[in-house]
């Protein structure tokens, strides 16, 4: 069964067995969503709407700083029918593969940042849902809350 969220301006949906966060401090939104594994989903909206690809390379420097090796992948990707910064990522932690997508965009209010992480076998598997929370998100005026 799916769940909506909607809250300050955001929507989407996602599994009603997912667990949901929601925080806020400094100017961002964080909203991540807990898998019943170790795969995860998050968006973070960044009020002061820097540049997306700024804000891709400053995540691809935060895994550079975390793991020794990590594999880079450009992609082309598109966010609310706008081209969106883009990269997929691979590293092993624990002898094991983890995958990584990260998609960053403008909104009439903010900047987004999309990232979800899981286990190679794992994330194969969440992947489709994880795409289509993606490609649920609305942008709304956040006074219709």
């Amino acid at each position: 069964m799916l769940q909506e969220y909607r809250h300050a301006g955001v929507a989407f949906r996602y599994p009603g067995t997912w667990e949901l966060t929601d925080e806020e401090a400094d100017g961002q939104r964080i909203i991540t969503l807990q898998t019943e594994g170790a795969s995860f989903w998050t968006l973070t909206l960044f009020a002061d709407r820097p540049d997306p690809e700024l804000m891709v390379a400053s995540v691809l420097e935060a895994f550079r700083e975390d793991y020794e090796e990590i594999d880079i992948y450009p992609v082309q990707a598109t966010i609310l029918r706008q081209p969106a910064a883009a990269v997929d990522l691979d590293f092993v932690y624990l002898d094991l593969v983890n995958s990584v997508v990260i998609r960053a965009f403008l909104t009439d209010s903010a900047s987004a940042l999309v990232l979800y992480q899981g286990m190679d076998l794992e994330l194969e598997q969440q992947r489709p849902e994880f795409d289509a929370v993606t490609e649920s998100l609305v942008f709304e005026d956040p006074t219709d809350d």
